[in-house]
């Protein structure tokens, strides 16, 4: 899991936030850019602080207090959890793309006289929309 499973989960979820007509290109433009530069500077700190920290104080706190403050920032978002937009999930986009390629190759084999010239996946058309 790591944080392949949460960095990919976050950017979605701020998208999330913003409501379709309510929201302008530039409020998300901005929100995106104040989220990367906070992240780029929490890392940056870190990078700088913690191993200052660690031969001062050692490993105890300066593990200590980035375990610390995700405690705090999970408490945050737990407590702003009410005010959230949740959207229903959608159909996972890896189960969709094998089954264009499976419809593609039925198709296909159903059809000898189709046009050699044409990419493959366009024989899935008929089945998804574009």
């Amino acid at each position: 899991l790591g944080t392949g499973g949460i960095k990919s989960s976050v950017t979605s979820f701020v998208g999330d936030q913003f409501l379709e007509g309510f929201s302008t290109e530039r409020q998300i433009t901005t929100v995106y850019h104040l989220f990367y530069f906070t992240i780029n500077v929490g890392s940056l700190v870190s990078m700088l602080l913690i191993p200052l920290v660690k031969d001062k104080w050692g490993y105890t706190v300066a593990f200590g207090i980035p375990t610390c403050l995700m405690i705090i920032a999970t408490l945050i978002f737990f407590l702003g959890y009410p005010t959230y937009h949740m959207l229903p999930p959608t159909p996972n986009v890896v189960v969709n793309a094998f089954l264009v390629v499976y419809i593609a190759f039925k198709v296909k084999r159903k059809r000898s006289s189709l046009d050699p010239s044409k990419p493959f996946l366009d024989y899935a058309m008929s089945t998804f929309s574009a």
